[in-house]
């Protein structure tokens, strides 16, 4: 029987390709008759799908690293190290596309978040922090919650902060 956090690692993945999935739908069928992405679109689309993927292919971290090691803090120190660099490039991204697109407020706030939870998980890697599965979890559902406040802001534009 599966543990309680491979159930929620599974749920994650399930809801990272879900949002996924959306952006497809967005692409193709939102944007129908409305002519080129303006550069805001364009930052929450990316912003839609790149946390999506990072909650993906995080959600496989731990039971990756567990195929290496034996030690269960190794695996989660390990899988909040991986996350967190994942987490560094995608909000490194976030930002050099923002200066030409303009965010939303929303979008900066998730991103302090986001740093938090970033600090969080390399304190988890250094063993500071030895609530190991709870912040990796814990950031995993911030990156679905930054991808669906941005499949929302495809959804129903709103103006952007100044």
């Amino acid at each position: 029987m599966p543990s309680a956090h491979e159930i929620l690692l599974q749920t994650i993945g399930t809801v990272a390709v879900s949002l996924t999935g959306f952006s497809g739908i967005v692409a193709v069928v939102g944007r129908e008759g409305h002519g080129p992405w303006s550069p805001a679109e364009r930052l929450q689309f990316r912003t839609l799908v790149e946390p999506s993927l990072i909650a993906l292919f995080g959600s496989f971290l731990p039971g990756t690293f567990e195929l290496a090691w034996q030690s269960e803090a190794l695996v989660w120190r390990s899988s909040n190290g991986a996350l967190a660099a994942l987490g560094l490039a995608g909000s490194a991204a976030f930002i050099a596309r923002s200066r030409s697109a303009g965010a939303t407020t929303g979008q900066w706030i998730l991103l302090m978040l986001s740093f938090l939870a970033i600090g969080a998980m390399a304190l988890a890697a250094f063993g500071v922090l030895e609530q190991y599965e709870l912040v990796f979890v814990v950031s995993l559902v911030l990156a679905l919650a930054v991808a669906a406040y941005n499949f929302l802001l495809l959804l129903f534009p709103v103006g952007r902060a100044t």
